[in-house]
Order: C-alpha cells, then sequence, then structure tokens
C-alpha cells in the first residue's frame, strides 16, 4: 500500500512537470495559480519534477534499508533527499536503485525504470542548466563590458523590437549594442525563433527587466518601451524618466496610441530627457503620406482626365480601424491642395462606425463643415458607409459607379482580409474599365513579414508572365518594415523637417533648443509640424506638376498662406478641435478655426507659407 501511494504520487508529479513544460503551459500555469510570466522556466520544471518525484520513490527505499536504526523516518527522508540531489551531479549511489528490481510489488518494478531514466536524464538536465546559466552570465558581462557608442535597449522581445533591432543594426553597423530586456520566457516555438533571430543579431539577451537595467552616463542610450501591453508601456516609461531624468544623451520612444499616455507624459518632468510617444498607426501613415502620397493627385489628375470630369481627388477607405481612422483623418487635411477637390467615401462594418468616427472629430464631420463650397476654410466631402460589408455584393454594386476613384486604402484588421479585398477591389475597377495605367492606386497593410516575402515572389513571378495580374497592380506596405524603422521612429527625413519647420522663428541657439524642448515633449507640436512638412511637400510636387517655378510663389504669397489655414483647420478638426471664443487646448477649443478672412492680421502672419515652400522647392530641384 506504501508503494501504491508513492508510485502514483511520484507520476503525478512528473505528469504536472511535463504539462508546466510544453509550450502551450498556459493553461496549466492558470489551474496553479502561477502567472504565465513566471520566472520559472520549462527547464526548472523539468529539475523540479524530477527531484520530487526521486525523492518520494527513494523514500520508502531508505526506510527498509535503515529499519534497523533510531529515527528511521527522518533518516529515510533525509538520505532520500541527499540521494535526488547526487543524481544531478553523476554521484548517485546505483546499487540502491538496483535493488528495486528484485522486488515483488509492480510498483515497485516500476519505480526502478523510473528511477533508471531519471539517472540519465538527471545530468543532462544540469548540463542544460549550466549552459542556460553561462549564456545569461555571458550576456551580462557583454552589457557590461560593452564599448559600443550607442546602446539600444529594448523593453521586451517581439516582432516589432525585432524588426527595430534589425534596422538599428543595419544602420549603425558594430557601432550600436542591442539589448533585449525581460527575455525570460523561451518555452514556446515563436519565443525560441525570436531568440535565435537576436541571436544572429550579436544581441544581449538579459532576464532582467528594463527598469533593473543600470547604463553608465557616457554611451547615447536609447530606450525602447515596445512591449505588446500598453499599459505596461505606460507605467514602465513613466518610471524610466524618474530613473534618467538626469542623464545627458537619453532618448525614450513609448509605443502607445492611447491618449491618457501622451497627457501623462506631457505632465512628466523629462529633465535631460528626449521623450517621444509612437502611435504606431498613425506613424505608418503619416510617414507613407510624406514619401509616397503625392501619387495621389497624379492619379486623380489621370482619372479626371479619362472622366472627363473636373479633378477630384476621390479617396476609398476600406475598414475604419486604427490604420483606416488615421488615414481619413489624414486625407481631410492632405487634401487641401491648389485645384483639387478631395472626396472620400469610407466603409466599414460596424453599424455604428459613422458615430464613432464623428465622436472623436466632431467638427470634421458636421455639416457646417463637411462641404467643398467654403471660401478660406477646409473643403472636403467625407462620407461614411457604416454597417456595410467589404465581402457583399452590395457593396460591389456600390462601387461600380465611381468611375472617377483615384486612390483606394484597404484596413480591415488581417493581412488576409486586406490582401481578398484588396485584390477584389482590382478585379472590379478592372471590369469597369477603370484601371488603366494603375489607376486607382490601391494600397494595403500587410504586417507579417513572410506574407511580404510570398507577394513579392509572386508579384516578380506574374511580372514575367501576365502583366495584367491584379497582385502586380497593388501596393503592399509593408508594416512592420515601414514603421518598426530606425529611419522612420528615430531618424527621419520627416523628423528632421519638422524641426525646421517649427523652429523656423528661432533666432538664436537658446530659441532653437526651446522649441525642440516644446516640440518633443508635447505631441500636439510634434503631430502638428509633421502634418505641416508632409502636406508641403506634396504641394511642391503639385505646383511643379503645374508648371510653377519657385521665382512665381512670391506672387502667390495670399493664395498659400490661405492654403496653409485651410490645412491646418482641417488638421485640427481631425484632431478633435472645435471653433470657441477663447483657445483652451485641454478642451480642445481654439480661436482660430475659422475662414482665412476672419483671422486677425498678426495671425495671418503665422500662416506664412511662402518662404517654407520656396525653400522646399529649391531642394527638390536640385537647388
Amino acid at each position: 500500500m506504501v508503494w501504491t501511494w508513492h508510485f502514483f504520487a511520484a507520476c503525478a508529479i512528473i505528469a504536472v512537470a511535463v504539462l508546466l513544460s510544453l509550450p502551450g503551459r498556459a493553461n496549466a500555469l492558470r489551474l496553479l495559480g502561477l502567472k504565465r510570466k513566471t520566472l520559472l522556466s520549462p527547464l526548472h520544471f523539468c529539475m523540479i519534477g524530477v527531484f520530487l518525484s526521486a525523492f518520494i520513490l527513494l523514500v520508502p527505499v531508505y526506510r527498509q534499508e535503515l529499519a534497523d536504526q533510531e529515527s528511521t523516518f527522518l533518516r529515510s527522508l533525509i538520505s532520500s533527499a541527499h540521494q535526488a540531489f547526487q543524481m544531478f551531479t553523476l554521484d548517485a549511489d546505483r546499487d540502491i536503485v538496483m535493488r528495486l528490481s528484485v522486488q515483488d510489488a509492480w510498483q515497485s518494478r516500476c519505480a526502478y525504470w523510473i528511477l533508471a531514466a531519471e539517472l540519465i536524464v538527471a545530468p543532462l538536465l544540469t548540463f542544460a542548466f549550466v549552459i542556460s546559466f553561462f549564456e545569461d552570465f555571458m550576456d551580462t558581462l557583454r552589457f557590461r563590458l560593452s564599448r559600443k557608442r550607442c546602446v539600444y535597449v529594448f523593453s521586451e522581445l517581439n516582432e516589432r523590437s525585432l524588426a527595430l533591432a534589425g534596422s538599428a543594426a543595419g544602420k549603425g553597423g558594430r557601432g550600436n549594442a542591442l539589448v533585449f530586456a525581460g527575455v525570460t520566457d523561451k518555452e514556446d516555438g515563436r519565443m525560441s525563433a525570436l531568440i535565435g533571430q537576436a541571436r544572429e543579431l550579436r544581441a544581449i539577451l538579459l532576464k532582467k527587466d528594463i527598469l533593473s537595467i543600470r547604463c553608465g552616463t557616457r554611451k547615447k542610450l536609447y530606450l525602447f518601451a515596445i512591449g505588446d501591453s500598453e499599459t505596461a508601456n505606460q507605467i514602465q516609461s513613466l518610471r524610466l524618466i524618474d530613473q534618467y531624468r538626469d542623464r545627458k544623451n537619453t532618448w525614450l520612444y513609448v509605443f502607445s496610441s492611447r491618449v491618457e499616455c501622451e497627457l501623462l507624459l506631457n505632465q512628466k518632468d523629462t529633465g535631460r530627457m528626449t521623450v517621444r510617444r509612437i502611435n504606431p498607426a498613425q506613424s505608418l501613415i503619416y510617414s507613407h503620406l510624406y514619401r509616397e502620397g503625392g501619387l495621389l493627385f497624379r492619379a486623380a489628375d489621370q482619372a479626371a482626365a479619362e472622366a472627363g470630369q473636373p479633378v477630384s481627388a476621390h479617396c476609398l477607405v476600406i475598414g475604419l480601424g486604427q490604420y483606416g481612422a488615421e488615414m481619413l483623418k489624414a486625407l481631410s487635411w492632405f487634401g487641401q491642395m491648389p485645384g483639387y477637390r478631395l472626396e472620400a467615401d469610407a466603409y466599414d462594418i460596424d453599424p455604428q462606425a459613422e458615430e464613432r468616427f464623428a465622436a472623436r472629430c466632431p467638427e470634421l464631420m458636421s455639416e457646417a463643415h463637411n462641404r467643398t463650397d467654403l471660401p478660406g476654410d477646409a473643403c472636403y466631402r467625407i462620407r461614411i458607409h457604416a454597417g456595410v460589408d467589404a465581402a457583399s455584393a452590395a457593396f460591389e454594386e456600390e462601387l461600380r459607379g465611381n468611375s472617377d476613384v483615384c486612390y483606394a486604402f484597404v484596413a480591415l484588421g488581417s493581412d488576409e482580409a486586406n490582401i481578398r479585398t484588396a485584390v477584389a477591389l482590382r478585379t472590379l475597377f478592372a471590369g469597369v474599365g477603370a484601371c488603366e495605367s494603375g489607376v486607382p492606386i490601391i494600397e494595403t497593410v500587410v504586417c507579417q513579414a513572410d506574407e511580404i516575402q510570398a507577394i513579392n515572389t509572386a508579384q516578380d513571378q506574374k511580372a514575367a508572365q501576365d502583366h495584367d495580374s491584379a497582385l502586380s497592380q497593388i501596393r503592399f506596405i509593408n508594416g512592420a518594415d515601414e514603421l518598426y524603422a530606425v529611419d522612420t521612429v528615430m531618424q527621419s527625413d520627416l523628423e528632421r523637417e519638422a524641426v525646421q519647420y517649427h523652429a523656423h522663428w528661432a533666432k538664436t541657439d537658446e530659441e532653437m533648443k526651446s522649441a525642440n524642448r516644446k516640440l518633443y515633449r508635447y505631441g500636439y507640436y510634434y503631430r502638428s509640424s509633421c502634418s505641416a512638412v508632409i502636406h508641403a511637400n506634396a504641394l511642391v510636387g503639385v505646383l511643379r506638376d503645374q508648371g510653377v517655378t519657385a521665382g512665381q510663389l512670391d506672387a502667390r504669397k495670399a493664395e498659400l498662406n490661405c492654403l496653409e489655414h485651410r490645412r491646418w483647420n482641417a488638421y485640427m478638426r481631425s484632431e478633435g478641435y472645435r471653433y470657441a471664443k477663447t483657445t483652451n487646448r485641454l478642451a480642445k477649443l481654439h480661436s482660430d478655426l475659422v475662414p482665412f478672412d476672419q483671422l486677425a492680421d498678426g495671425e495671418k502672419e503665422k500662416d506664412d507659407y511662402l518662404q517654407f515652400i520656396k525653400k522646399l522647392m529649391k531642394q527638390r530641384s536640385g537647388g
């Protein structure tokens, strides 16, 4: 009876240890009341399981061996524990195990085979533990002894941080040290693959979280709160500011789309640090419009010429999730161009899509401003079609009459749905004769690197075989590579020009520093300056296509100033601002949200777009 109890207890312990070591161990951890991010790794659970099961099976053996001595039970417990420990060091007493094979009970014979297997497994687990400990020790030593001039520390190892680290490694070469913090969970195939890719980048993997890492004062330090949980990113960023506030050459990038995160960072004293909040969806849209947005207006020219109608920048946005909503908001101010009339139709399966969007941008969607006949004010027409399934026949039927569409953006929340709908759109427009020479432009976001590679391969093959293939006529925005790249997040041309635009009034170095601190501390100024630069970059292309030269801009100063105010009005409304007699940024109220003619003369001068546009035009034309 004693053997039976010990045998089944040992088997239960082994079964639990195996469950806690498998890739899908989350449910087992939950049943035991443990968090998924527990400090115990699968290797630890295996070692604990082997030790406890061996200990339980050895107790009855030693009770029999020590039956004629005092304190038999206590001595057997001590001897069993000692013997179980020795199994991990190749110093176990094999004779005590061999005696089990001559026992009559079937439980003792099974116990013999279990202990015999554990005599082999235990030293292997010890070896694996030593290797793991040595890797952790070497990573910590590499970090302490690193002489790299720039240190990039990521709060978590995931696909996004790995893409950004790969970009930093390619950009800075051997001059950058890449550090991933909090790398403790190695039980699943995904994490193992990420660790392997991080090792290929010669990255340093530390078990400590980002708050426990101590860096010197000499190196440039870039901190990234880039975990999968935006709440954790927000908490870590506030603590990192407290920790590094007085350190020079320190930058913190917080990946969060939450408005409350921006409010908290605005109120925080950042000291000498530079802190930026990265809204992933907005950053991707802004970066893409800065590089590729000018194509929209050339497509509008071509669509108007083919339809024999006035130039209308007619755009479609399919899906009003994070990417779709940001694109629709950006189109409202990006489309304020001389000679163009912006129209946008957005479709979403949510029956309350229009109400939700209007709640975020009330004045943008109001009947008083959602029009194309307002002199001196932003002119656009946005129509939101709620409760429409992009895969339905009704959706296709509604689009058949839109022959003047010049641009379509698909963002339905998954790569599969995005690709499927983009191909369906291309086929639909080809059927109504509206896709000659690639018009309308159809773009969609694809985030998985494997799918991007497969698409590129398919496009190359189709280009060689069939120039009319739907895939080859769709523009795929690589969400991972375009967003999580050093050139986009940290060292972008857009940011550089936004800094210059924001500080155009600065005359001294001190004024320049003050402008930069204001730009980075308050997200409002950063986004506003970026939007101005994005619009100006496209405007230069439009003016050049219309035959306007830099020397002809002086005569159009009043027109350009009015255009900039129109753009600013649309931008502010897309950010949720409304008109009020008194400006209150916390309440998102502004007194300048009026037509250009109603501005005070001093405010009109703030919209002086001439010098900035002239400078950009000269740069784009090579001097």
